[in-house]
């Protein structure tokens, strides 16, 4: 759906192919950082060893305590369950995506859930999906007679799955509810299973932790199990949807870590955005004095911040998605003649596109074989197990063939 006074002012230019991951991880560490608004920008200087983060307000006192749990879990690269931790707060607090998920997926809309003979009681309690009565329906799901009565089945699972998980992202940022730490998430599951008790709130937050990341497994799980010839259009971009945290995730996990990249509290510097201005403009402005330092942006950048960071600021970035709207704020006065003289030349522009153009604001998935992280060393990365990869070779395949270009699923 189209934003109210959206525009068209350029068409969509997706610049992947100028950029190495030496560049493009940043955009995927702008969507872990995501969690006050959708669009978070973030850039990285070696000579400081810094990161400078900003986003479309000043960040709130909630937004800066998210940040730290990030960064400590970011930097944690001892940890085992460093993946299954980050995912978590991706999934958790990225304000993008369960307004993505809801706005996007199309597939499973139109089920009656208690249609078939499935009911909630039969695939199990919800915050206990993940055992026995669910195991054995999908160990059963061979056995059913019709192929089309068990791809109904499985979809219908997969809509009460969305629903458990949208539900739960909402109870865990509920007003006045402290942010779950998965460090400490970790501590209170050993003190349980230790016999020890733990207070109610903690209780809540561990179930509230554990049934995220079952659910999140599980849709995974349950989309692996739809056969190649029902899968559609809005199959795929469902599943890019769910791909996209964990592929961000792990990649950047891996990058770093690779690249002996610390994030300690120190290295994260967050940028005052008085004016509330557009993220990566508020970014770019604060190092005007610099050129062609790369700016990773949760999303495509707009039309009016893509021409700044071109034309005027000379930063490198990732590309637009080519609208604008009224609601725009100039980081400064001098740009607000800017901004209202491309509003007048978007009159020039096929103004039909705009909501395909608006559809568009999310990178695309990564659909090479990741070779964009070889950066030389094929025979380490060779070594390296990537949970999404095996996914994404199941859920994505045939996708070539029936959705979009390839330039659409770099990263």
């Amino acid at each position: 759906m189209s934003k109210t006074n959206s525009f068209v002012i350029k068409d969509i230019c997706d610049h992947w192919k100028n950029y190495t991951y030496h560049h493009r991880y940043l955009d995927a560490l702008a969507s872990i950082f995501a969690v006050q608004n959708p669009c978070a920008a973030i850039t990285y200087f070696p000579i400081t060893q810094k990161f400078y983060l900003s986003y479309n307000a000043e960040a709130t006192k909630d937004t800066h305590k998210k940040i730290g749990i990030i960064q400590q879990t970011l930097n944690a690269f001892d940890r085992i369950d460093q993946v299954e931790q980050l995912l978590f707060l991706y999934i958790a607090y990225n304000t993008d995506f369960k307004n993505h998920l809801l706005q996007d997926y199309k597939i499973f809309e139109n089920i009656d859930v208690y249609r078939y003979s499935i009911s909630r009681n039969e695939i199990g309690n919800i915050s206990d999906i993940i055992q026995t009565k669910f195991d054995k329906f999908i160990a059963n799901l061979d056995a059913i007679e019709h192929k089309k009565t068990q791809q109904h089945k499985i979809e219908q699972v997969i809509r009460i799955e969305i629903d458990t998980l949208v539900e739960t992202i909402n109870r865990i940022n509920q007003p006045k509810k402290s942010t779950i730490d998965p460090e400490k998430i970790k501590s209170l599951k050993e003190q349980k299973g230790k016999g020890e008790e733990i207070s109610k709130n903690d209780s809540y937050s561990v179930l509230q932790y554990e049934t995220a990341i079952n659910s999140y497994n599980h849709l995974l799980e349950l989309l692996s199990n739809i056969d190649k010839s029902d899968k559609s259009d809005d199959f795929f971009k469902l599943s890019q949807i769910l791909l996209r945290p964990l592929q961000d995730v792990e990649k950047v996990i891996f990058y770093l870590k690779q690249n002996q990249i610390p994030i300690s509290s120190d290295d994260i510097m967050i940028i005052a955005n008085p004016n509330s201005a557009h993220t990566e403009v508020n970014l770019a402005k604060e190092f005007s004095h610099l050129k062609e330092f790369y700016i990773g942006v949760s999303r495509l950048c707009c039309g009016i911040c893509d021409y700044l960071l071109d034309d005027i600021y000379h930063h490198k970035h990732r590309g637009t998605h080519g609208t604008c709207d009224d609601g725009w704020s100039a980081p400064s006065i001098q740009f607000q003649n800017t901004f209202e003289e491309l509003r007048e030349k978007s009159t020039n522009f096929d103004q039909t596109t705009l909501n395909q153009q608006l559809s568009k604001q999310h990178r695309k998935l990564s659909h090479d074989n990741l070779s964009a992280l070889l950066l030389g060393d094929e025979e380490k990365l060779s070594e390296q197990f990537f949970k999404f990869q095996t996914y994404k070779d199941s859920l994505l395949a045939g996708e070539m063939e029936t959705v979009v270009s390839e330039m659409d699923f770099m990263f």
